[in-house]
């Protein structure tokens, strides 16, 4: 006897249901255990520097032309807020930077980075001054200033010198865009970029850029442009042209958790304290890669920390995860000898090396 088409279309749906649930089920394992994968891997032991009692308030390190530079915002010593060290022997070669707002000094020093393709070229930004200050530092034995600029708008948080007439940096009160170019005398050229997602629409722009605040840094050959976000784990591989290359998602798929608030009139960026979570603390890049300072701590912890390293390819591909044993603030990498240094701020504020 042959069933009839009542029973025959029940037969298939229900089929249909079961085959549905089991590939649902496939894709829930496939990605939980995918995304796990952003909190297990191979851990990396760290070779202290041994700077416990010199080290105040540690906030950027860069490895350059075989030398460490280290800007401290509390310094114990001599008061002076920039150190270089050598990278091998650990050994101090030189500081400068007392508090003030002559050449060379500082009120609110905020980032530091190198010049692409001149790795004796460091750059300093001070944030209170809006002062961009460029110096060489071939001659371990003295300092010499280079170029001083002041970026005039846009409120630039990580300015990077590209080449001899162009800076590019992320802002918290860029107009549009995610990140701005700069000519040497200080004003916006052009808006490049695409925002990160999240953003209402009326949000104001700039309220949206303060809660996407983080880091830019530009691959060793100037090719490519990177930039992550503190309270968003998506970070964006641009060429050097401008445009968006791949935007990476990372283990919470986050967008900056953050609220307007209007005060007298004008709209503050105020981060969510319950919903926001601490995610890219800071990247070092090489030609090919990305290694990304993971935390995942709640925004409110006032001590916000990483331990974990993800590693991307150019193409935006997730490789691995490397765990380091001490919680790190910064990092910068040596691409050549494939050492990665990071800034441990609590409970001591300490130098590691690790080889990757």
């Amino acid at each position: 006897m042959m069933p009839n088409n009542n029973t025959l279309v029940k037969k298939i749906i229900i089929i249909f249901s079961i085959l549905s649930l089991s590939m649902l089920f496939i894709i829930i394992v496939f990605f939980n255990n995918n995304k796990s994968n952003y909190f297990k891997g191979r851990l990396l032991i760290g070779k202290s520097f041994h700077q416990q009692n010199v080290l105040g308030r540690p906030s950027g390190i860069l490895y350059s032309a075989g030398k460490l530079i280290i800007f401290d915002r509390s310094p114990i010593s001599d008061g002076k807020q920039v150190s270089i060290y050598n990278s091998e022997t650990h050994k101090l070669l030189y500081s400068f930077g007392r508090k003030g707002s002559g050449p060379g000094e500082y009120q609110g020093l905020w980032s530091i980075d190198r010049k692409v393709a001149n790795e004796n070229k460091i750059t300093l930004l001070d944030l209170i001054l809006h002062r961009y200050t460029i110096f060489d530092i071939t001659d371990s034995t003295k300092i010499e200033i280079d170029t001083m600029i002041t970026l005039k708008e846009g409120e630039a948080y990580c300015p990077v010198f590209v080449n001899d007439s162009t800076i590019i940096s992320i802002g918290g009160l860029l107009k549009q865009g995610r990140f701005a170019e700069y000519g040497l005398d200080g004003n916006i050229r052009k808006y490049l970029g695409e925002l990160l997602p999240g953003k209402k629409s009326e949000t104001p722009i700039p309220i949206h850029q303060q809660a996407s605040i983080g880091r830019l840094k530009v691959t060793p050959d100037g090719s490519k442009y990177v930039i992550c976000a503190y309270e968003s784990d998506y970070i964006d591989i641009y060429n050097n042209d401008g445009t968006l290359k791949k935007r990476i998602e990372g283990p919470l798929g986050l967008p900056p958790q953050y609220k307007v608030r209007w005060i007298a009139g004008e709209p503050n960026c105020a981060f969510d304290q319950e919903k926001g979570v601490s995610c890219y603390l800071d990247i070092a890049l090489s030609n090919d890669k990305i290694y990304a300072l993971y935390s995942g701590e709640p925004s409110k912890n006032p001590e916000v920390a990483g331990r974990y390293l993800h590693v991307y390819n150019m193409e935006g591909r997730f490789i691995e995860t490397l765990i380091v044993d001490n919680k790190l603030r910064k990092i910068s990498y040596d691409p050549f000898k494939r050492q990665l240094f990071g800034i441990q701020v609590s409970p001591l504020p300490e130098l590691y090396m690790y080889q990757l």
